[in-house]
């Protein structure tokens, strides 16, 4: 704490404006990055390559070390996607697909009704976006039924029967057949600080299973086990393309970690999480927070987690 009058009053004045604005610019980072995140299942590694890859898109260099500090302090705390050896902008960034254009895409976006204007109301913008989404999944539907290959593309699995509240199976539907919904289909339009602007259509589609927790009958408990993909796609005339698929495939190794949640701990989970306990025994990592996040890589003094 320093004594009054220690800091010139035009210094403080200097120091709480860039301290404002590099808070503002840090929120709007964070918001953005929303956009770029799996449809389900977020973990913080997941959410740090969504804002890296959200700001690359708006700015190419990063000349006040943003993402720097960003990578350094996720870093520290032991929370990386477990899917990288080294943390660089190159290794965190999502990959763009192999072919961004595939056959179906101009069938999809031919499909909904993206207004572009800003004179819709809150009500107009919940019915365009009702009005889209199913449009969307009728499109998807028929696809699908065509060629049940690109299921994968999305992260879904074909023969998932409709369920009720409780984990029931209200109807079966046998393959090329599934259910799946599409949860939106929003626009996003950016000003990039060299006044450029980028316009994006943001496609979320979701898909879930009743798991029993016992293996066998969802009566004696159940969780719900999705998958999905987050699609970004560039909607200009004679550009359209796929920027990004974010995908978040339903595998065995993402069913037992949740299955290990749902019933390998008694106690609760709040306490574990912010008090430690049994959830830390036997490990390097001491941060239970970070550990909760992060799954293999490095932290502290080198050991495995």
């Amino acid at each position: 704490m320093l004594s009054a009058g220690a800091i010139h009053p035009d210094l403080v004045e200097r120091l709480t404006a860039e301290t404002c604005k590099a808070a503002k610019h840090v929120l709007r980072m964070c918001i953005r990055a929303l956009d770029y995140c799996p449809s389900v299942d977020i973990t913080f590694g997941e959410y740090l390559r969504a804002l890296i890859t959200a700001d690359l898109d708006m700015v190419r260099d990063d000349r006040y070390g943003y993402r720097v500090a960003f990578m350094e302090s996720f870093r520290k705390w032991g929370i990386l996607p477990k899917d990288i050896r080294t943390v660089s902008e190159e290794t965190l960034s999502w990959n763009t697909p192999e072919d961004p254009k595939p056959p179906w895409l101009n069938d999809l976006l031919a499909s909904i009704d993206v207004k572009w204007n800003g004179n819709l109301n809150r009500s107009e913008i919940f019915e365009l976006n009702e009005k889209n989404r199913w449009a969307l999944w009728r499109r998807l539907q028929q696809l699908f039924q065509k060629d049940p290959n690109l299921y994968a593309e999305f992260g879904l699995l074909p023969g998932v029967p409709l369920y009720h509240a409780n984990g029931t199976i209200k109807r079966e539907r046998p393959a090329p057949d599934s259910t799946f919904e599409v949860y939106n289909v929003r626009r996003a339009r950016r000003v990039t600080p060299d006044e450029g602007f980028c316009n994006d259509i943001i496609a979320v589609i979701d898909q879930r299973l009743a798991i029993p927790i016992d293996g066998k009958d969802v009566k004696s408990g159940f969780f719900w086990f999705r998958g999905g993909a987050t699609l970004i796609i560039d909607p200009t005339d004679g550009q359209e393309g796929i920027r990004y698929s974010i995908i978040k495939c339903p595998t065995d190794s993402r069913l037992a970690v949740q299955m290990k949640i749902a019933t390998g701990n008694m106690l609760s989970p709040l306490r574990a999480l912010y008090f430690g306990g049994l959830v830390q025994s036997g490990s390097a990592l001491t941060e239970p927070f970070a550990m909760l996040h992060s799954t293999y890589g490095e932290y502290g003094n080198g050991q495995a987690y």
